[in-house]
């Protein structure tokens, strides 16, 4: 739903077993996120049209909210997740609800 700030800074690496290794504070040579964001924007906006008053943005931002409100934050990481604490993943759930028409592409966020 929306991006973090390992996003852009955390690489990932094979080893020689085969295994992949993410190195946190690394940079990431896989994904273009300026352009994925970008297209991603303009598909939103093209898709649920450009206001927050257009039926199908309406329909798909009560999906959204509903999903949200549905799952316990340790479900977007999972319940064991070593790289985010049960308060953190609460956290970052709580802003997304609070911000989903700019996570959306449709609204400035919250201050």
């Amino acid at each position: 739903m929306t991006r973090s700030c390992t996003s852009c800074h955390a690489g990932r690496v094979r080893r020689d077993d085969g295994t992949t290794q993410l190195l946190f504070g690394s940079p990431n040579t896989e994904l273009n996120l300026h352009l994925f964001i970008g297209r991603l924007t303009a598909l939103l906006k093209a898709r649920l049209g450009e206001s927050k008053d257009s039926p199908a943005y309406v329909d798909f931002r009560k999906l959204i909210a509903e999903t949200l409100e549905s799952k316990s934050p340790q479900w977007y990481w999972g319940a064991d997740s070593k790289l985010v604490s049960k308060e953190e993943a609460a956290r970052e759930v709580k802003t997304v609800k609070a911000n989903l028409d700019a996570v959306l592409c449709h609204d400035a966020p919250n201050e």
